[in-house]
């Protein structure tokens, strides 16, 4: 008598709402009793990926998002998840500070500068979005 080869039994925990540029948490519970899981693989349908049984995702668009999850196990077949995630809002832009300058014509102006909420992931997740002029600094 042989036992077939099974893929680990899985679950995702993740919001299913959020606002554009928020950072969302995912995280998966495989099942104890089950077959173990060696590695974790995310795509979020946005042209992102990642590794790992826990990670975070930010969005730069509104919509309806679904992000899969696959799961490689010890017996060789892998689990498929997904998850849908719906993504309202637009990105939260703080002032970061405020500071007089003047122009080659001795004008004085203020130079507002000002960062997405979680700018730093944010930045990383959509670099042509924060390489743009108005994100880094607003007249």
């Amino acid at each position: 008598m042989s036992v077939a080869a099974a893929a680990p039994s899985v679950s995702i925990t993740a919001p299913d709402h959020a606002k554009v540029g928020e950072e969302i948490p995912f995280l998966v519970a495989a099942a104890l009793d089950g077959v173990p899981a060696l590695a974790y693989h995310w795509d979020f349908g946005d042209g992102t990926t990642d590794d790992g049984r826990t990670t975070t995702h930010s969005f730069t668009t509104e919509g309806s998002h679904t992000i899969r999850l696959v799961v490689d196990g010890l017996d060789g077949p892998s689990a498929e998840k997904s998850v849908t995630v719906v993504v309202s809002g637009s990105p939260s832009l703080l002032p970061q500070a405020v500071s007089p300058r003047r122009n080659n014509r001795g004008h004085l102006r203020l130079l507002l500068l000002a960062n997405l909420w979680h700018s730093t992931r944010a930045c990383r997740r959509a670099r042509s979005l924060c390489r743009s002029p108005r994100f880094r600094q607003l007249y």
